[in-house]
């Protein structure tokens, strides 16, 4: 079963609402989803646990918004995804400015 890393910020708007509905897709798709409020369980070293499920995903989705832009912990999940080849598909959720470490990538836009 494929396996997809869902990398966005919480902060109860649309993104979030995006990567939700993102992760109900996919998983209807047939894919193993990780995100980090349902695969993250009590007594988990949460960064050691996102590395593990990052570094045994086929595909890192980014949901972008505003915070995603600021976020330095989703700024390190896409470097690691980069670095050891897991593509990495960006999702516009809101309309912001690409951050300079995203540029590189062709968004997805459900900004609307």
């Amino acid at each position: 079963m494929p396996k997809a890393f869902i990398s966005y910020a919480r902060d109860g708007g649309h993104g979030e609402n995006l990567a939700i509905e993102i992760q109900q897709q996919l998983q209807a798709a047939g894919f193993a989803v990780f995100r980090d409020v349902i695969g993250l369980k009590p007594g988990d070293v949460w960064y050691h646990k996102l590395e593990f499920e990052l570094e045994t995903s086929d595909v890192v989705v980014l949901v972008l918004s505003e915070k995603v832009r600021k976020s330095k912990w989703v700024h390190n999940e896409v470097s690691m995804a980069e670095e050891i080849g897991i593509p990495v598909i960006s999702v516009l959720a809101e309309k912001v400015r690409y951050p300079l470490w995203l540029r590189h990538l062709q968004m997805l836009d459900f900004a609307g």
